[in-house]
């Protein structure tokens, strides 16, 4: 007879490797035979790892239909045996099933990002009276942090407006690829998940923002996008009172400050 340790250790192979070992373990009879009463635990286990997944990826199940997606969750659970503490975390790479699809790919990854988004790290904004108050002098040199929650990615398909459609219960609009990529943001405001597209010039000022550029640098980069340098100081306003009030910037530091 093993020891406690190992008889688990054997059962969780039988579930997630299909290894026998345990079998010599498992009382049999003629009503549940040892095959049958493994089979109702391995089942289980692999029932709940696709209703997790399904959890997480809701319109990606819903376009795929239950035999596809069901086939695709039993691959992934072999290649991919869970190795987390929770199952929240276990679908974080199920879009690797789909690399071969640029359009589903894309939607398993939005999808995740979502859960991600939801589950950030808290911080509270910065608001607009805070930056008001910053002495004209000290601007140049501002650099900002952004908020923990926040998302990016590049869309090469119309993903959002089938997203929103699955939502919505609206009609779902054709599949389509889009020229040139579209960026987009995703993040969380208090307890609502958030996102939008972003033009290229804020994709610029946000890339910036993310790579801690100061607010200098930035406005002198806003000069490939703003044909007249006069509008440049009112686009960078523009740009940094519309991440404000989306909640995105969590704190800015001054370079007396750093």
């Amino acid at each position: 007879m093993p020891n406690l340790q190992k008889l688990q250790k054997q059962f969780q192979d039988y579930i997630c490797d299909d290894k026998i070992h345990i079998r010599d373990c498992i009382v049999s009879d003629i009503k549940t035979p040892t095959d049958e009463r493994l089979n109702i635990y391995r089942d289980a286990y692999y029932l709940r790892l696709i209703e997790s997944l399904t959890i997480d990826y809701p319109v990606l199940y819903a376009k795929l239909g239950d035999k596809k997606f069901s086939t695709l969750a039993h691959e992934y659970i072999q290649s991919e045996p869970s190795c987390f503490k929770s199952i929240r975390w276990y679908g974080a790479h199920f879009c690797k099933m789909f690399a071969t699809s640029d359009f589903y790919h894309e939607l398993a990854i939005f999808e995740w990002l979502l859960t991600e988004v939801f589950d950030a790290e808290n911080a509270e904004p910065v608001t607009i009276e805070s930056m008001a108050a910053i002495p004209f002098d000290a601007w140049p040199t501002l650099t900002f942090q952004l908020t923990p929650s926040l998302r990016r990615m590049d869309f090469s398909w119309n993903i959002v407006p089938v997203w929103k459609a699955f939502y919505e219960k609206t009609r779902s609009p054709k599949l389509k690829q889009i020229f040139p990529h579209t960026p987009w943001i995703l993040w969380r405001k208090q307890l609502e998940t958030q996102f939008c597209s972003l033009p290229k010039e804020e994709n610029y000022f946000l890339d910036a923002l993310q790579r801690g550029k100061n607010f200098g640098n930035i406005c002198e980069g806003l000069s490939d996008f703003v044909k007249k340098q006069e509008d440049i100081p009112t686009q960078a306003a523009i740009i940094l009172k519309k991440f404000l009030d989306a909640g995105l910037i969590v704190s800015f530091a001054k370079k007396s400050d750093l």
